[in-house]
């Protein structure tokens, strides 16, 4: 009775639906599972979300459930899932044309996010990344595709078919993410132009090193006209539709032009008259020549609700450094709210530290977010401003270079009160050196400059995040060995950080867990509630470290934390 009972409820699709869609994959499976009628019932909610991490034994399986796929992800994507995913579809009868207008289909009538990866780590052949492109004429609704390849060699007909695809299949499409290692230029440049006559397009992230070989600079930069001239031409059919001229898009990310990178008749006018919606921007690569004055101006004029900037190169391209800081003068006007950066040591030895001193300049009022990611060198006295300049940070995350100087010394971090008091994530390297007053010992003063640098840490109480370091600065050289007790209640300044109840992860960089012991991770159970992880850059010592009796009893105390080793360290 109560069995037919339960029946007549989960006959209500309503209340399956708001069910099934608040669980995960393995309970939908474990409830599919109890009987035949559950499973058919299911079975539209097991499908909806799908990732492939592996092959399957019968690929052909996705022919039969591809009209449930809402997302879908593929990772790696090889011969047999594709032609499962085409299987029974109607092949393009000329893949060589562009079509004007929608292929009619029925393949994947409800799929709005299509990821595919590819496994092979040499070059594609052209066939394969025509079939995989054919998916695109299937999935009318799609919103949001991310591809990654690797070597790409260029074929008229699959950059037909791609341009194609884009302009007339996915008039829904908002976020386009494609990954290529290497492609040629004509198939570079196609895409460049499908993408910017895209009407809908948001976020376009061309994360891809496009390689040509022009017989000479001027040949170069007619490419780089013909795409120009295509911009002007979306530009005057907007016009003529009474629509705002200039692109929608909000996100953005252009391909690495290798080995020159884009040239200024592209590169300013672009940015001057055409993306004046742009909000996110990854820092391109520029020629050598460039004029960046232009550039700054160009992103001034034309870029006016830009406020987000990241740059991505580890940099031996001349003049990225520059690059990075013309375009953060542009921004002066709108103001940025965040940076990241990887490790920069450019041909004109522009530094980390000197885009750090000009975000510092030009954005410490509006800055809530910076990433710094395998840096070489940092001085102390510009980080040390960041904290105690940009009141509305929220996030300061650093992964430095194996070795490299990256990080505050005690004598930095004391001279001021730090401002930012809702910051949720710090990633902090602490360094000894201090200045020796009032006939104190070293240890002394040491001793009295780490109390209050932690007690600064321990007032940042919307602190969810916290990864603590050692710093090895160019001017003392006190081993690792002096930082160990740190983060222990008898010898420390532990107790210091005990107003940290928001604190959900705790990373330690540093060797400070072999001075821990019973009463420090005690302390964490008591004063850190919402503890969810606490991770040692210690590989090595992974299995003796959870086999210490005070971190067992953290780990039965609290089930769902999570005991792990991170890379506190780009290396």
């Amino acid at each position: 009775m109560e069995a037919k009972a339960a029946h007549l409820v989960f006959a209500i699709p309503e209340l399956v639906a708001l069910i099934a869609k608040s669980l995960p994959p393995r309970d939908i499976t474990q409830w599919m599972l109890t009987c035949k009628a559950f499973s058919r019932q299911l079975e539209p909610y097991f499908w909806s979300h799908l990732v492939l991490t592996r092959p399957l034994q019968d690929p052909m399986v996705l022919a039969r459930y591809r009209h449930y796929f809402r997302t879908l992800r593929v990772d790696p994507i090889d011969h047999a899932i594709l032609g499962s995913l085409l299987n029974g579809l109607p092949p393009l009868q000329n893949s060589s044309l562009a079509y004007e207008e929608p292929v009619p289909n029925d393949g994947f009538p409800h799929l709005k996010e299509l990821t595919l990866k590819s496994m092979n780590p040499r070059s594609i052949d052209p066939s394969f990344l025509s079939r995989t492109v054919e998916v695109l004429y299937h999935t009318p609704h799609l919103t949001r595709f991310t591809i990654t390849w690797d070597i790409v060699e260029f074929d008229q007909q699959l950059s037909n078919l791609f341009s194609a695809a884009l302009t007339t299949q996915l008039p829904h499409l908002q976020s386009l993410s494609i990954s290529i290692t290497e492609m040629e230029s004509e198939l570079g440049l196609d895409i460049m132009k499908a993408c910017f006559r895209h009407p809908q397009l948001t976020e376009l992230l061309l994360n891809s090193g496009v390689v040509f070989s022009p017989s000479s600079d001027h040949a170069y930069r007619l490419k780089f006209d013909e795409l120009t001239e295509s911009l002007l031409d979306v530009d005057k059919a907007k016009t003529d539709c009474f629509q705002p001229a200039g692109l929608l898009l909000k996100t953005l990310r252009l391909p690495d032009m290798l080995p020159m990178g884009h040239p200024e008749n592209f590169l300013v006018p672009f940015f001057k008259s055409h993306v004046p919606n742009i909000e996110r921007l990854t820092v391109p690569l520029v020629q050598g020549t460039f004029d960046l004055q232009e550039l700054e101006k160009a992103i001034a004029i034309g870029c006016p609700r830009l406020q987000h900037l990241s740059s991505v190169w580890h940099a031996c391209h001349i003049g990225y450094g520059e690059t990075i800081i013309s375009l953060i003068r542009g921004c002066a006007k709108a103001g940025l709210r965040s940076y990241h950066g990887k490790g920069l040591e450019d041909n004109r030895f522009i530094q980390m530290d000197d885009i750090l001193k000009s975000l510092l300049e030009y954005h410490a009022k509006t800055l809530e977010e910076i990433g710094l990611s395998g840096c070489n060198f940092i001085k102390s006295d510009s980080l040390a401003s960041v904290l105690t300049c940009c009141k509305n940070l929220k996030t300061l995350r650093m992964v430095p270079a194996l070795g490299g100087h990256v990080g505050i010394t005690l004598r930095d971090a004391v001279l001021r009160e730090w401002i930012c008091h809702d910051i949720t994530v710090l990633h902090l390297w602490l360094g000894r050196e201090v200045v020796v007053l009032d006939r104190k010992t070293e240890a002394e003063a040491i001793a009295q400059a780490a109390q209050r640098v932690y007690s600064q840490i321990g007032r940042l109480v919307k602190l969810e995040e916290l990864r603590l370091g050692y710093y090895l600065s160019e001017q003392a050289s006190a081993p690792m060995e002096s930082f160990t007790k740190d983060l222990t209640l008898k010898h420390g300044w532990l107790n210091e950080l005990a107003g940290l109840k928001q604190l959900r992860r705790f990373q330690m960089a540093t060797d400070y867990w072999s001075c821990m012991g019973q009463a420090e991770v005690e302390f964490m159970d008591i004063n850190w509630p919402k503890l969810e992880s606490v991770s040692f850059d210690s590989m090595r010592f992974k299995n003796e470290l959870l086999r210490k009796s005070h971190w067992r009893w953290l780990k039965k105390t609290r089930p769902q934390a999570d005991l792990s080793t991170i890379s506190c360290y780009v290396r």
